[in-house]
């Protein structure tokens, strides 16, 4: 069904429009072959306001970015949710007066609020709707205003259409057009306020359709009120609204969040604001098995589902290993009750011959550390905070901020992605993959997953994001091992086979789907009774993107068994591709380790810092003290 329609004789398009289509999740399965991905569409207007962007991964972390916007005088304008991924974004602008909402109801409890709220002087600003959990859900944006307005919903396109005529002659314009699949049926919705511009559409055409309309409109100096996707394995259909008022506008379409980011970020120095968004599935023929392995490198510091990109992986692994590392250190209150667990760390950390597991450096500045314990009964993960946010070593203020309980009492190594915190543990049988949103961290979180064969990832964990938008879980199991193999039972720890996996995530590692998890490969490594150096062994693992090349790279790090000797970092390179991965060892390199500031077998892992250089960071074993206070120590090195 395409429909073309002019008001006044007006034969328009849109606001010179900045459509950023985003590709954020990756490829998924559909039962013809066929592959789909999120893509986003954002309209830039030309504006002196201080219009901006939120973009999270669940609706609590929405909510929350929401009343702090509401805090400093900005108000939700259009916001959108990405069906049965969590995520939700949103466009905020400078505003008075109090708005109202209603997020995630059904859409008879949005039409009663339509005409509550209506009586009490708001005026429907944004109408949405989408799935969780094969569940519909509607939520709507009222602000404050007056003037004529209706709402109107249907699943007969025709009435729909004719009705929209009637309310065109009376005075009033369409602002906010929707449409869904439901029960085997098309709804649609519109929006309507008082209005004398005029006005054009095109409905339900192709992509080339609606392009050559909103060339003609824009000709005739028409800007794009609204813009609706409506994904299918059939095909997409496009629903432009437009209008001859309101500012200039840009278009443009991209290809990724960050580079929506970076589009927002360049719009803005030449005046122009971001408007509104659209996101839904594109669906497209279907992509060959062999995807590339080749990792997102168009990630900015920051962004909530990726680690920014390092150049030359090797000669800065040879330069940060070989220059001088530092001292830094953190400190704790023995009898405080962290949030959100109530854990006191006098308890937590005097378990004998429990250690810290894995140690980290994040993507925040708010709490730039993070790691995990073990502990006779429950270990727990940590995070770190910086009083002074820009001071992360020597003498700056860093304090324990939070405990987590850990389902069993040996979690695994800890690895950072985007905004993510990622741990493995093996419950009752079953290998979860959990994660906490950093910048909550004091927040109650409990976001797993099962990754079937994981195991309690012993030899460590890394993530990456693929340039599919997809996640690449790298797993080693088990650990231990790299023992003298004096005694039968050091041998035959030493023989135990140790292995790595590697897994696809889809859309993300963040909620994977039912079927998203793809296990890529095995890699099998070669076992020594007595080994020399740890080839085939690790207790942690950091996984590296490079710059240019998106070559994905691995550090798997342990030490020798005791408290002192040397400490291992192992370098390799993925190769392969997707139908075969395997790590081609590039080089090893060797440090001195002691248990009371660094001890490699413990924790030693690399982070990529925001001007992209390898970070390498390794903490003190354990700390075993009855005062009320206590200090851990740590030592890292960063590429100059």
């Amino acid at each position: 069904m395409t429909n073309s329609r002019k008001a006044s004789g007006a034969f328009s398009v849109t606001r010179a429009v900045i459509v950023a289509v985003i590709v954020l999740s990756a490829v998924v399965s559909f039962s013809q072959q066929a592959y789909a991905e999120w893509r986003w569409s954002a309209t830039f207007e030309k504006t002196e306001a201080n219009n901006t962007l939120l973009i999270a991964r669940s609706w609590d972390d929405f909510h929350k970015g929401w009343l702090n916007y509401q805090k400093n005088g900005f108000r939700l304008h259009d916001f959108e949710v990405q069906s049965n991924s969590g995520k939700y974004s949103g466009v905020f602008k400078r505003g008075k007066g109090k708005e109202l909402s209603r997020i995630r109801v059904s859409l008879e409890t949005i039409m009663k609020d339509w005409k509550d709220w209506s009586k009490k002087g708001y005026r429907m600003q944004d109408f949405e709707t989408w799935t969780e959990n094969k569940k519909r859900y509607f939520g709507a944006i009222y602000l404050k205003g007056d003037g004529a307005h209706t709402l109107w919903v249907t699943s007969e396109w025709n009435k729909f259409h004719t009705e929209w005529a009637k309310f065109e002659k009376s005075g009033l314009r369409m602002h906010d057009f929707e449409t869904w699949m439901d029960g085997g049926k098309q709804w649609y919705a519109g929006v309507f306020r008082a209005g004398q511009y005029p006005t054009g559409s095109n409905m339900g055409g192709t992509w080339k359709q609606f392009k050559k309309a909103r060339d003609n409109f824009r000709k005739n100096g028409y800007r794009l009120i609204d813009l609706e996707i409506l994904g299918s394995p059939e095909g997409q259909k496009y629903y432009g609204l437009f209008g001859k008022t309101g500012p200039d506008q840009r278009l443009r379409v991209v290809n990724s969040q960050t580079e929506l980011l970076k589009a927002r970020k360049d719009f803005k120095k030449t005046g122009y604001k971001i408007d509104d968004i659209e996101v839904t599935w594109f669906f497209g023929p279907p992509k060959l098995a062999a995807h590339s392995t080749l990792a997102d490198t168009t990630c900015n510091f920051g962004d909530l589902d990726c680690n920014i990109c390092a150049s030359n992986v090797e000669a800065q692994f040879a330069q940060g290993m070989d220059q001088s590392w530092v001292k830094g250190s953190w400190d704790f209150d023995g009898d405080h009750r962290y949030k959100p667990s109530g854990m006191q760390p006098k308890n937590s950390f005097q378990a004998i011959g429990k250690h810290i597991q894995g140690f980290v450096r994040t993507n925040s500045d708010i709490y730039p550390y993070a790691g995990s314990h073990s502990h006779r009964d429950k270990g727990f993960m940590f995070f770190i905070h910086d009083e002074k946010w820009n001071r992360t070593s020597g003498n700056a203020k860093n304090h324990l901020y939070s405990m987590h309980k850990s389902k069993v009492a040996h979690p695994s190594g800890v690895a950072v992605l985007g905004d993510g915190l990622f741990v493995a543990e093996l419950q009752n049988g079953k290998d979860y993959l959990r994660w906490f949103g950093i910048n909550a961290a004091g927040d109650n979180q409990d976001h797993r997953h099962e990754i079937p064969g994981m195991r309690s990832a012993g030899g460590g964990l890394g993530l990456a994001k693929l340039s599919d938008g997809s996640s690449l879980l790298i797993v080693s199991h088990p650990g231990a091992g790299f023992r003298k193999g004096i005694t039968k039972s050091q041998r035959e720890d030493n023989n135990g086979q140790r292995h790595t996996r590697f897994y696809k995530l889809t859309p993300d590692a963040f909620r994977p789907s039912p079927d998203g998890v793809q296990l890529l490969g095995e890699q099998k490594h070669k076992m020594e009774s007595k080994p020399d150096k740890p080839y085939a062994y690790s207790e942690n693992l950091s996984v590296v993107t490079e710059c240019g090349s998106g070559s994905i790279y691995t550090i798997h790090t342990t030490g020798d068994y005791g408290l002192e000797g040397k400490g291992y970092w192992r370098l390799s390179k993925l190769e392969g591709g997707l139908t075969n991965p395997h790590l081609v060892f590039k080089s090893m390199k060797e440090k001195n380790q002691h248990a009371e500031y660094c001890h490699h077998r413990s924790s030693a892992t690399v982070h990529v810092n925001k001007r992209g250089k390898l970070e390498f960071l390794c903490s003190e074993r354990a700390v075993i003290k009855k005062r009320k206070s206590g200090r851990f120590n740590f030592r890292r090195s960063i590429v100059r």
